[in-house]
């Protein structure tokens, strides 16, 4: 069974929380982007979407990058930026406006 819940600007996401198979549908300034999860515990997901995701690739979500400091690993924040490893790349995304969970239980 499938549920979705739309986080809102102050409320993070923390994919490590999520289930295998959970979708999270990621809006950003600039693009949208499909990430299925496959490994929560690793962070590994399917990623779709953007400019460099034009088709299915297994990547990690880093988390949210701070412009001093590390990244919150493993959490998606509206207003902030979303840092991406897939295919030997690391991508930081335009600041996320909005996020969709589709969860499985």
């Amino acid at each position: 069974m499938m549920s979705n819940e739309t986080q809102s600007a102050d409320n993070a996401l923390d994919v490590t929380q999520l289930h295998e198979g959970s979708v999270v549908t990621v809006s950003t300034r600039n693009s949208t982007y499909r990430l299925t999860i496959r490994d929560s515990e690793h962070r590994l997901a399917s990623i779709e979407g953007g400019q460099f995701f034009y088709k299915p690739i297994v990547g990690s979500i880093e988390g949210t990058p701070f412009e001093d400091g590390p990244v919150q690993v493993g959490i998606i924040q509206p207003g902030m930026r979303l840092e991406i490893l897939a295919d030997h790349r690391r991508i930081v995304t335009s600041p996320v406006r909005s996020l969709e969970v589709s969860a499985v239980h």
